[in-house]
């Protein structure tokens, strides 16, 4: 927005304040510039501010100056390097539009090299697609613009369609790895959960289950020959002579 439009908004829009008060803010507003010294002669009265605002429209230009501006900036921009560029795109045809309306607000009507010079901006792909739909010989810069306009409207429903659905899909999670654990109560670790590489205990299998009962070779009793009161009463050498066959 320029300084004008910003003050015929704020101010010159303005009903309720009377023309006096709003050449009071014009001078404001313009105090220490060259245009307050075009402004200095211009007398308080009845129409003082319609005659401040016309001289400073006609040294400035007015509508015609800030079309020179636009299209100053609308010449400036570069091409588009891809037909998918969303913002350059919007960029191009939203300064495009806003040259187009102002130059019919100034009762001017843009001539073919305008239209030469906005395609000139635009991707190979691009104009390709274009030139399909429109003949190129008797196209003029407004159906070119509105198309430009249509072009963007779409391109930016397919970007939001697009992140949409990356939103939603999202990347299946890993099982998690089963861990040991060690039974709440008996603090030992359960059948199921028990890893291969875990601690067996003496007398006890890999299977968790109990070796089968030893029959002692003194008295032929099921248990270990060490707990044999039978052997444990016998005289050292005897109990050699009993254990060495065994070996």
């Amino acid at each position: 927005m320029t300084w004008k439009q910003r003050f015929l908004r704020l101010v010159d829009d303005d009903t309720y304040v009377s023309q006096h008060y709003k050449l009071a803010r014009l001078r404001e507003a313009l105090a220490g510039g060259t245009a307050e010294e075009l402004i200095a002669d211009v007398l308080d009265g009845d129409g003082a501010y319609q005659s401040a605002m016309a001289e400073l429209d006609a040294w400035f230009g007015g509508s015609e100056r800030e079309l020179e501006r636009q299209q100053k900036e609308l010449h400036a921009l570069p091409q588009v390097q891809h037909d998918k560029d969303t913002a350059a795109l919007q960029n191009l045809a939203v300064k495009l539009r806003n040259v187009l309306l102002n130059m019919r607000t100034c009762h001017l009507s843009p001539g073919r090299e305008m239209y030469l010079t906005i395609t000139q901006k635009l991707p190979r792909n691009l104009l390709l697609r274009y030139m399909e739909r429109h003949d190129d010989a008797s196209s003029d810069v407004h159906t070119l613009s509105q198309w430009l306009l249509d072009r963007v409207h779409r391109l930016r429903q397919v970007d939001a369609r697009l992140a949409t659905r990356v939103d939603s899909v999202r990347p299946a999670r890993r099982p998690e790895e089963k861990t040991a654990t060690l039974h709440p109560r008996s603090r030992a670790w359960t059948p199921r959960e028990r890893p291969e590489h875990a601690f067996v205990a003496a007398g006890e299998d890999r299977g968790g289950r109990p070796p089968p009962a030893s029959t002692c070779i003194k008295c032929s009793g099921a248990h270990c020959l060490s707990s044999c009161s039978q052997f444990r009463d016998m005289a050292v050498q005897a109990r050699w002579d009993l254990v060495k066959p065994s070996q």
